[in-house]
């Protein structure tokens, strides 16, 4: 966009955005919910997965009462 600024200006107005500028940010802020939204999944997938190997190592070696 910083090479071809009027690009961004023309997008912005076929979305019914007055500035160029504004569509970038706009696109920007929807860029960062969305990989913010995929860290979340990940992270969930990765808390899941170590819980899964908890249990695994929990049943192979029971703890012994004291």
């Amino acid at each position: 966009m910083i090479i071809f600024p009027n690009l961004a200006v023309a997008i912005a107005h076929k979305a019914g955005i007055a500035r160029g500028v504004d569509f970038i940010i706009y696109v920007s802020i929807a860029l960062l919910f969305y990989l913010v939204y995929r860290l979340y999944v990940y992270l969930d997938d990765v808390r899941n997965d170590i819980a899964k190997i908890i249990r695994e190592l929990a049943m192979r070696f029971p703890r012994k009462p004291r």
